[in-house]
């Protein structure tokens, strides 16, 4: 209790803190008495015992904070309130060899016993006292403020002594705590030892990785091995089935060309034209013909003999006949009325079944017409195989193995190949520049080709063949990946068939626009130019019925253009005559190229239209392009006549009237076709 009270008394006269304290400043000159009787209850330890407790004089030197005592004796902390480090005994030792505060160290020698201590009662918690004991948060005591941010706090006994003390290292949070080189030494060592251990982590972690990859690229060459092993098999077997294909293809050619005919080469004018010889199939059907033109012939003599004979006469009957004045020759008795009648219904039967043969006849000549087309495109197709130097199964860029010449052009052709790193089918078409050619005429077609590449690369819609890939082979030829389609194209359809009912035209003239309204609604909208039959490919099997655009050789797209989105014709002369409008073959009188927009499409759409319907083209059917170009058919089909069969319906005329307008402002542009009814998918729903 008394101690309690000395320690109140210097919180209020030092550093005007405690329960008694006004909350003012420090006086400038505290006159703290100290009775040392009143202090031997707090002992402090003797330097040996604390090895960094050192002399004042030694300390003089040093900065902090000063607590200067009048009473004969001086005492500094460098920590006002510090915790003492673990494993340090903060009980005083009262050995006989251990002075104390107040106890004289020389001349007398005399024990002292030192005075019973009292047991210190526990700090109340009184409101607005603060814990003396412990402090969540330790700060430097100046004297010199007063600041009521913080809580005062009152010294603790073990920081008084006539000797000036160095604490040991503390875990205080303050920042105005001093220097811990040890504890800083001793925190370098454990990072050390944490970087350390870090690195021999990471460094397993490196091994295991390195074995991981080691792991895996022994994997990858075993995939490797397995998928090249894979592809050899496959490869194998493609190339074996291939040329059993091949040879039954000879096979079937040489069997029907004895049915079918064969062509000939014969030399005229120094020149090897082929002529076709017809095979026995023909060859009977033409004597089927001569037969029933025979009976035909028959029949007629004897309706015309019929005709002259007097029937109802009765036998032995010598009357004259009033005009030559001769009797007639009698009639047999069984030459009555009744049998010329049943010999008229005989004659009558007959015509019909002549003209059911003959209707046969003529369906079956048209069936061996398409299997002779077939079978001629066939056998141009094989000898152009065979003169092919892709013909012996070389793999294209690493990849696609060519099976089949699906057909052949000017400068290009089409092989049916195999991509055998995904397994699919696709069509290889092969570009060939002619090593006769000029640079220039070899650039211009190479720049027409990466052009075709450009536009055709970036479209992506169900009716329009997509393009994959595109490689270079040598100097002299480059190849363009596209999507297989197994059917024939339009233009050999309508060969077989002649036309289509206007259920199917409408199918497949609606799926061209809405081909070519996806063109027109790009960014950079695109003009096909070349849309003819043979560009469009008809599908078979399950995706009948389903058309699909190809061959952008021609394709423009519409940059720069004015205000009715024109833009300048390049490539005047080139297409196909009997698709193309009428403004691709004017001259401009000031000499510069015609322009053109989207509706030549338009133009093309309502010629295809018009042939699918009726078999024949609207302007120039049976003309060269030579002769179309130098009559200037095309320049003067300014009205289309529509025959009279087979009957359709207005839809059907009017939108072909749309399209085939002779100039393109009156024509109807890509959108307008696309709301028509004609071309507008039906709202019915399948059930």
């Amino acid at each position: 209790m008394h101690s309690s009270k000395v320690f109140q008394h210097l919180e209020k006269d030092l550093f005007n803190t405690g329960p008694r304290s006004n909350g003012t400043h420090p006086r400038e000159d505290g006159d703290v008495r100290i009775i040392s009787d009143q202090l031997m209850d707090f002992s402090c330890p003797l330097p040996n015992e604390y090895p960094n407790i050192e002399p004042v004089s030694q300390q003089n030197s040093r900065s902090g904070d000063a607590l200067s005592f009048d009473a004969g004796m001086e005492m500094r902390s460098t920590t006002p309130n510090c915790r003492t480090p673990v494993g340090l005994d903060r009980t005083p030792n009262f050995n006989a060899s251990t002075p104390t505060l107040g106890t004289p160290t020389t001349g007398d020698t005399t024990p002292v016993k030192p005075k019973r201590k009292r047991k210190a009662k526990a700090p109340s918690a009184t409101k607005g006292s603060p814990s003396v004991s412990r402090s969540p948060k330790q700060h430097r005591v100046n004297g010199d403020s007063s600041s009521n941010e913080h809580p005062p706090r009152s010294p603790s006994p073990q920081s008084f002594s006539q000797m000036n003390l160095t604490t040991y290292p503390c875990s205080s949070d303050s920042n105005l705590s001093p220097p811990r080189i040890y504890q800083t030494k001793r925190d370098v060592d454990v990072q050390t030892e944490v970087v350390m251990a870090e690195a021999d982590t990471q460094k397993l972690e490196i091994e295991n990785l390195k074995r991981s990859i080691s792991n895996l690229h022994k994997q990858v060459d075993k995939l490797n091995g397995m998928h090249k092993l894979r592809t050899e098999f496959i490869t194998k077997q493609l190339i074996n089935d291939t040329k059993r294909e091949r040879l039954a293809i000879k096979d079937e050619i040489i069997k029907n060309n004895a049915r079918l005919g064969h062509s000939v080469p014969n030399m005229m004018n120094h020149n090897a034209i082929d002529h076709w010889v017809d095979g026995h199939a023909f060859l009977d059907l033409d004597k089927k013909k001569q037969e029933i033109e025979a009976i035909k012939e028959d029949i007629q003599n004897e309706t015309t003999s019929r005709k002259k004979r007097t029937v109802g006469r009765k036998p032995n009957d010598t009357a004259r006949d009033n005009n030559d004045g001769f009797l007639k020759p009698e009639l047999p008795f069984h030459l009555t009325q009744e049998f010329f009648d049943r010999r008229d219904e005989i004659l009558r039967l007959r015509k019909e079944q002549t003209k059911k043969d003959e209707i046969e006849i003529v369906a079956e000549k048209d069936k061996l017409d398409r299997e002779r087309n077939i079978h001629a495109r066939e056998i141009k197709r094989v000898q152009a195989e065979e003169s092919s130097r892709f013909k012996n199964f070389d793999l294209l860029n690493k990849k696609y193995l060519p099976m089949a010449l699906l057909g052949k052009g000017g400068f290009s052709e089409v092989w049916k190949a195999v991509d055998l790193d995904d397994c699919t089918k696709v069509a290889c078409k092969i570009h060939h520049v002619n090593k006769e050619w000029r640079d220039s005429k070899k650039m211009s077609y190479v720049r027409h080709a990466m052009r075709e590449k450009d536009i055709h690369k970036s479209l992506n819609h169900p009716n329009i063949v997509k393009m994959f890939d595109i490689f270079t082979i040598d100097n002299d030829s480059f190849c363009t990946v596209l999507e297989y389609c197994d059917g024939n194209d339009l233009d050999f359809h309508l060969k077989q068939h002649r036309s289509m009912p206007e259920k199917e035209t409408r199918l497949v003239i609606g799926q061209v626009v809405d081909a070519l309204r996806y063109l027109n609604e790009l960014p950079v909208p695109i003009i096909h130019y070349d849309l003819k039959p043979a560009n469009i490919l008809l599908q078979s099997g399950y995706h009948r019925f389903e058309i699909k655009i190809t061959d952008f050789g021609l394709s423009k797209t519409i940059e720069n253009a004015d205000t009715d989105n024109n833009i300048e014709l390049t490539s005047q002369g080139a297409g196909t005559y009997w698709y193309l409008p009428p403004e691709t073959f004017r001259e401009c009188v000031s000499g510069n190229a015609p322009r053109i927009s989207s509706k030549v499409d338009v133009w093309s759409v309502g010629v295809i239209c018009f042939q699918c319907i009726y078999g024949i083209k609207p302007f120039g059917n049976d003309h060269s392009q030579q002769r179309i170009l130098n009559e200037g058919t095309i320049l003067n089909a300014k009205v289309v006549d529509f025959p009279t069969k087979p009957a359709v319906s207005d839809s059907v005329r009017d939108f072909i009237r749309k399209c085939l307008q002779y100039e393109p402002v009156y024509r109807a542009d890509v959108f307008e076709l696309s709301k028509h009814d004609f071309a507008r998918a039906p709202n019915k729903r399948v059930l």
